[in-house]
């Protein structure tokens, strides 16, 4: 049977559409789309955790081309946020937390790329909170090495009363410790949506809030909320940590 030039070209058309059409594929990852409008947020918000009314958009913060921290404040009174994601042809919802207590947001997995993320609610009159990273001390032993791990506590202070929210990284050498951590374990990391551990049990990442004067508090107004989420990010919970649980470096 002989095909005609007018079936050729309809051949040779169809072709190129599914060139085209895998190109389109490929490429449109690469190029996020514009943000969704605050309203959209609020409804996308209202439309994925039944219960939460959000009312008006905190502010918007890009955290890369891929990832945006929107926190928000409820009909409620509350302090929440929510966290988005490109998602190869749209912005997408990821996680909704109903209160603003402080996180770690991992983005896709990725151990060198870590913010601290926040929108503490304004009755609870905190003036800094202090992020804390733990490695306690431990020894391991076995037939042929021992080795022995000395504590190390860093810390940093953020200040809260001019903003009630944030999107901070994570320390580069903080980071280093963890990746170096990561290496000298040799074992993988287990990560869920709202309980990442590192792969050292002994490396733990807290938090604790004063208030203006200086005076430890509880931000009981900030924690404790319900939440929401996909399944498809890492955040990881900060544990509140009290004072009594920190090393003075002149009283060990």
């Amino acid at each position: 049977m002989q095909i005609s030039k007018k079936q050729w070209i309809l051949v040779g058309a169809g072709l190129l559409a599914f060139i085209f059409s895998c190109i389109w594929f490929i490429w449109l990852p690469l190029h996020p789309g514009p943000l969704p409008s605050r309203q959209t947020m609020l409804d996308a918000i209202h439309d994925n955790f039944i219960g939460i009314e959000a009312s008006q958009i905190a502010d918007v913060i890009p955290l890369d081309d891929r990832h945006v921290y929107v926190p928000y404040i409820s009909k409620g009174g509350s302090y929440g946020q929510s966290f988005w994601k490109w998602d190869r042809y749209q912005w997408k919802i990821g996680a909704i937390q109903e209160k603003g207590t402080p996180y770690i947001w991992k983005l896709d997995g990725n151990l060198s790329s870590q913010f601290i993320v926040y929108h503490l609610d304004p009755r609870d009159e905190v003036g800094m909170m202090k992020v804390h990273l733990i490695r306690d001390r431990y020894y391991q032993s076995s037939e042929y090495s021992q080795r022995y791990t000395p504590r190390a506590q860093m810390a940093i202070s953020i200040p809260i009363e001019e903003r009630l929210y944030g999107a901070i990284p994570l320390p580069s050498d903080w980071i280093r410790m963890m990746e170096e951590e990561v290496r000298i374990s040799g074992s993988g990391q287990s990560s869920d949506l709202f309980g990442w551990m590192s792969a050292s049990s002994q490396t733990r990442i807290g938090w604790n809030s004063y208030d203006r004067q200086g005076k430890e508090t509880f931000t009981e107004h900030s924690v404790n909320g319900s939440g929401y989420g996909n399944g498809e990010l890492v955040l990881q919970f900060m544990s509140i940590i009290n004072e009594s649980e920190l090393e003075d470096a002149r009283n060990p």
